[in-house]
Formats: structure tokens, sequence, C-alpha cells
């Protein structure tokens, strides 16, 4: 349960690229400038890559600052406002602010995540986990397509429809929502913990997730 919240980062960045790759040409089709603005049509596309550049970087500072839990919580916090808020967006501006945002969220968990959980698991675990994310996120990018985009896909007969991509951006946030309230029960890391010095709760820690005592 722990080594699966804990990348769950990799099921929203597949959704979100599963889900925007099928809904630019909706987002080309809502603002005309776009049209006109090849360049612009770039950036929001590729907004989420270079927030996801800056987050992976600035994200392991912050986990080592703050703590992997922490950070966890952040993360999805920033991931749910941002998604709905892009969502929303009411040009192409704006939505590439709340992208770039979001790919920082993104980015960061990715860089906490894989922390997490080669702090926390056994080494046996640490290596299953680590090759496992692959089939976690191209399966999310299957599952993203066949659950969201088909069906809304048959239900507006088009994939030009504003609705496309401001649904399944909100879809996003939402599905990061789930995540949150799922990371709320993760503990933070026992080595983290020791490391800043507090071997009470460390041990706590430990003895409820071993039964080390």
């Amino acid at each position: 349960y722990i080594a699966v919240i804990a990348l769950a980062s990799l099921w929203v960045d597949a959704y979100d690229f599963a889900a925007f790759t099928f809904g630019v040409a909706a987002f080309k089709a809502t603002f005309p400038i776009l049209q006109k603005a090849p360049l612009l049509l770039g950036l929001a596309v590729s907004a989420v890559q270079m927030g996801a550049v800056i987050g992976a970087v600035a994200g392991g500072w912050l986990t080592d600052r703050l703590g992997r839990r922490t950070m966890f919580i952040l993360n999805m916090i920033l991931f749910t406002v941002m998604a709905i808020g892009a969502g929303l967006a009411p040009d192409p501006y704006t939505f590439t602010v709340f992208r770039i945002l979001l790919g920082f969220a993104l980015g960061a968990d990715t860089a906490t995540g894989f922390t997490y959980i080669f702090e926390y698991l056994e080494r046996t675990q640490r290596l299953f986990w680590s090759n496992l994310w692959q089939l976690q996120w191209y399966l999310m990018y299957l599952v993203t397509i066949a659950i969201v985009v088909l069906p809304l896909y048959f239900y507006f007969h088009t994939l030009l429809t504003p609705w496309l991509w401001r649904v399944t951006m909100i879809l996003g946030g939402v599905f990061a929502f789930i995540i949150l309230m799922l990371r709320a029960r993760i503990p933070e890391s026992v080595l983290w913990l020791a490391y800043k010095g507090h071997l009470a709760t460390a041990k706590r820690i430990l003895k409820q997730t071993y039964g080390i005592d």
C-alpha cells in the first residue's frame, strides 16, 4: 500500500499525458489565437515537462528540508489545485502558468517518491518497485484512454469540443485529491526522522511497521 501510494505521481503523470494528448486539438480549437501562434501552442503543450524539470531538481532539496510525507501532501495539493485551475483557464496564458506549476508538482513528487521507497522498503522490495514503475505508467495510460477519453468521445462524438480537455483536466485534479486523501495514512520516512534527530518517532514507526522494538 505504501509503495503504491508513494509512486502515485506516476499515475497522475500518465493520466495527464494521455488525457491531454487527445485534448490538444480541442484545446487549439478553443482559443483562436493559437491558430496563428504555434509557439504559444507549443509552450502550452510542453509546460508540464518544463515544470517537471524544475520540480525534479528543487523537489529533492525540498524533500530533504521538509520531509518525505510533507512533500507528498504538498505536491498533491498543488497538483489538485493547478489541474482544476487549468481546466477552468480562460486563456492559453493562464493555462500555461497552471500547467507549469502542475508539472513542478509532478517532478517534485517523483523525486520524493523514489527517495521514500528507497528509504522505507527493504532491499528486495526496492528493486521490485523501482522497476515496476514503468508497468504502472503504461497501464495507467491505457486505463485513461479506456475509461476517460473514449467515453467522452462517444458522448460528444468529436475530439474538438472544449469539454474534452477541460473535463479531463478537472478529473485529473479529482484523481489527485483522492491520492492526497490516501497519502494521509502514510508515515514519515524512518531514516529522514532519524537524520533530523526525531528518534522517538522513528522508533515508534519501526515498531508499528516491522514489529521491531
